[in-house]
């Protein structure tokens, strides 16, 4: 069974199981109940509400599996969740109903502190992603290798500048220069190569001996193909316009023609991350 599929199923059937537990929370029926039960049928429509749809969306934006980053599989596991958090909730009356809405109240405002927290320190910590963070692109991410294969030089320096590529930063004088973007797979990105070693690195250093003004960016990101060159392309290559984009393609091309499930780890084109990126940029 497909990893991403069978995770589905488990979280599917966890909340379908957290769902049938609660219904100790339903009116008169935790009455029989008492010590932890009775607590669990009152945290159930809360936790239901929030923290799994929480617990999904965080799952969604890591992009554990390619089977969450379905927006079918989004809003489905939300509402599957949802609806019967709602049910729970409202399925009270009096003071055990007015109990449960501020409980309910509580974590939801919780939630929205600690999210907000964790924002703001990360933000501090972290450099800020310039570009949607679906393609993984780290500003000034820095890693020291030590690589054990045959033919492999045994280490170097993997770097990145301020917008996530190898190579050098993005020239403050850009239109002066002679701007070269490399996109293509792992191919490109030359994970295991010190970055002195990278072909786009040595393509800059020849050139470089004809025009010093060139500056020669790498954007190659592991398993990416055809279709996400285009969608970067897009999203990426508009705005920053370099004046040269070269294309390194074709292996990872071959996947729907070798693997059943290929298509399935592609980024998607469509749904609410490129909504939320959108809205962000809107505001930025």
């Amino acid at each position: 069974m497909v990893p991403g599929l069978a995770a589905g199923m488990l979280l599917v059937l966890l909340i379908i199981l957290f769902a049938a537990a609660a219904a100790l929370g339903f009116r008169g029926m935790d009455r029989r109940v008492s010590g932890g039960a009775a607590v669990l049928s009152e945290l159930a429509g809360p936790i239901l509400l929030f923290l799994f749809p929480a617990g999904v969306f965080l799952l969604w934006f890591l992009s554990i599996f390619p089977l969450f980053l379905r927006p079918a599989f989004l809003l489905g596991a939300i509402l599957l969740s949802v609806a019967p958090g709602l049910l729970i909730v409202f399925s009270r009356s009096g003071s055990e109903l007015k109990r449960v809405l501020a409980g309910t109240a509580v974590m939801a405002v919780s939630l929205v502190l600690v999210i907000l927290a964790g924002e703001l320190i990360l933000g501090r910590i972290m450099p800020k992603n310039i570009f949607n963070p679906r393609f993984g692109l780290r500003p000034y991410s820095r890693t020291v290798m030590r690589v054990e294969l045959p033919g492999i030089t045994p280490g170097g320096i993997m770097s990145t500048n301020m917008w996530g590529f190898r190579g050098e930063d993005p020239p403050e004088n850009w239109e002066e220069y002679i701007t070269i973007v490399a996109v293509g797979g792992s191919t490109t990105a030359n994970y295991y190569l010190d970055d002195s070693l990278t072909w786009s690195h040595v393509l800059q250093e020849e050139l470089r001996r004809e025009d010093p003004l060139v500056w020669v960016g790498n954007a190659g990101i592991p398993r990416h193909s055809s279709d996400t060159h285009l969608l970067f392309a897009r999203e990426v290559l508009s705005e920053i316009q370099p004046d040269i984009a070269l294309f390194l393609v074709g292996v990872n091309d071959m996947g729907p023609f070798l693997r059943s499930n290929a298509d399935e780890e592609r980024l998607p084109d469509s749904g609410p991350r490129q909504c939320s990126s959108a809205t962000a940029r809107s505001f930025s």
